[in-house]
């Protein structure tokens, strides 16, 4: 049972030591260090330190999803955070993506996850709220495999799991081999039809800061997290469900009016949002290696 939209416990991962554990969120952190990137970057800062490099076994890789993550009457909730030093930058790095990794992994009791250490092999890190348990198995190298998504899956088809319970992480051939690679995020999407048929996969990217190249670097081939929708009345623990539905429909309105003569996010995604950001008044979009602009 979700507590004011949080699960109040962070899962640790050492891959270099094979250690797992699930601590308290400590409230005061919760209260003042709100929505994934907040959380995100404050477990960043608990485990670098000046001299901390992007590849280095201590510089953590954690996905936060933040309170609202995951509850669906809010549009955009879907979103999960990942956050580490980045390689390109040499700073910390925020990536958003979307898919339905976040919530189900807040569905699986927990707000965040920080990944450290490097594995010896590829390794993939199962999270399955439906056994409770939490393991760390040997893969196949993310960037030797091609159609690495539809193994992911068949595998855990033949282990009795349906689709919709998916939600998974991977990289690839071009994280291995730059500073900027991309996460990607993987979900079983019910509306969309396949000859005739409702539900194909879908993929998302945490395109920004290079996090997927850390995450390559830490030899992870995937990061599954197997879990269900929660359902009852008011199963996000929330003060005041009734005045969440609601203010999560008025936002839902203002999206679906607004959009279509905006930016079209929900056709193009970020795609969308390239013409805006070069506008001369707005010059936000970074050109000649960040001299100018912004990101």
């Amino acid at each position: 049972m979700l507590d004011h939209g949080y699960a109040n416990q962070i899962l640790h991962i050492d891959l270099s030591a094979g250690t797992i554990a699930a601590c308290p969120l400590d409230p005061q952190v919760r209260d003042f260090f709100i929505g994934g990137r907040g959380l995100g970057l404050y477990l960043l800062h608990e485990k670098i330190n000046a001299r901390t490099k992007a590849y280095d076994p201590e510089n953590p890789l954690i996905f936060s999803p933040g309170p609202l993550g995951g509850i669906p009457q809010f549009p955009g909730t879907s979103k999960c955070m990942a956050v580490s030093l980045s390689p390109l930058t040499r700073i910390p790095g925020v990536s958003n993506f979307g898919g339905h990794f976040g919530a189900y992994l807040k569905y699986a009791g927990f707000d965040a996850v920080t990944i450290t250490g490097i594995a010896k092999d590829s390794v993939m890190i199962v999270i399955d709220s439906f056994k409770r348990e939490i393991t760390i198995t040997n893969a196949q190298r993310a960037d030797q495999v091609f159609g690495l998504e539809k193994d992911i899956v068949d595998q855990f088809l033949r282990e009795g799991h349906e689709k919709k319970d998916m939600a998974f992480l991977t990289t690839g051939i071009g994280a291995a081999n730059t500073a900027f690679g991309c996460i990607n995020s993987h979900y079983y999407d019910a509306t969309k039809p396949v000859d005739g048929t409702k539900g194909l996969f879908r993929t998302k990217q945490a395109g920004r800061t290079g996090l997927g190249s850390v995450m390559s670097h830490k030899n992870i081939t995937a990061v599954v997290v197997l879990a269900a929708f929660p359902h009852g009345d008011n199963p996000y623990g929330a003060a005041d469900w009734g005045k969440v539905k609601e203010a999560g429909a008025k936002l839902h309105k203002i999206v679906r009016d607004v959009d279509p003569q905006a930016l079209q996010m929900h056709l193009k995604g970020s795609a969308g949002l390239i013409s805006f950001m070069n506008k001369d008044e707005y010059q936000s979009l970074p050109v000649n290696n960040y001299q100018f602009g912004s990101h």
